[in-house]
């Protein structure tokens, strides 16, 4: 291992964080909501942040995937315009 001094490493770090969720409803205009696993009687969205040179919408897909175990057929791989 190689010791890197704080000036060279420092602006090798990333310089902001992006997170991207999906907002759904049903045919009745509730909202699907998450309940968290860190704070117990929070509510959250599908969502996360978003991997090295992943965009927005394909974030929000994956990790809407990877939350609930499916994309719901509403969504398709196109954002809206």
């Amino acid at each position: 291992m190689v010791f890197v001094p704080p000036e060279r490493f420092v602006p090798t770090l990333p310089h902001g964080i992006s997170y991207a969720s999906v907002f759904l409803t049903d045919r009745h205009d509730r909202p699907l909501l998450l309940t968290s696993v860190h704070h117990p009687g929070e509510y959250q969205y599908p969502g996360g942040l978003l991997d090295d040179g992943e965009d927005p919408w394909t974030c929000a897909l994956r990790e809407t995937a990877e939350e609930i175990g499916f994309v719901p057929a509403t969504l398709d791989d196109t954002p809206a315009s």
